[in-house]
């Protein structure tokens, strides 16, 4: 048994499924984003808040095929995104994932519109640049809440 046995799965709704361990947070979104699998994020993000303390790390992974969330899910995502980065907090890294010039467009829209936000191509480029931050867990144990959070 290892200290990485106690990654928990928060969610798993078929379309995200959202892993916990520590103070690293990872979501994969696959399919439709709901206000359900939202209001479930945001609320094991403010237990977790109160858990640990100092930063908390996040990979936000959204699959090339997953759906557009609709006007009222988008709505509430920016709320959730507000709420989680205030304090300072959060470190967080979102990976969409792809290739070509429709998921560079992505990446660089998100970046744009999102003060902050930093996007990359891979798991394993956003575990690295996680990593490096003053205090954070390792590449390894971060790209460990990933591979549960993908469901291998």
């Amino acid at each position: 048994m290892t200290d990485m046995d106690d990654i928990e799965i928060v969610l798993d709704d078929g379309g995200s499924r959202f892993a916990q361990w520590r103070n690293v947070i990872v979501q994969v979104r696959t399919g439709k984003l709901t206000l359900e699998a939202l209001d479930l994020m945001v609320a094991s993000w403010r237990t977790l808040k109160g858990k640990v303390q100092g930063p908390i790390y996040a990979v936000f992974i959204i699959a090339a095929d997953a759906d557009m969330p609709t006007a009222e899910v988008r709505a509430r995502q920016k709320e959730v995104i507000a709420e989680i980065g205030r304090g300072g907090r959060l470190r967080s890294a979102i990976v969409i994932e792809g290739e070509g010039v429709f998921a560079h467009l992505r990446r660089t829209i998100i970046e744009l519109t999102a003060q902050g936000v930093r996007t990359f191509p891979s798991a394993e480029e956003a575990a690295d640049a996680l990593a490096r931050e003053k205090g954070a867990p390792t590449r390894d144990r971060i790209l460990a809440v990933v591979k549960v959070a993908r469901g291998l």
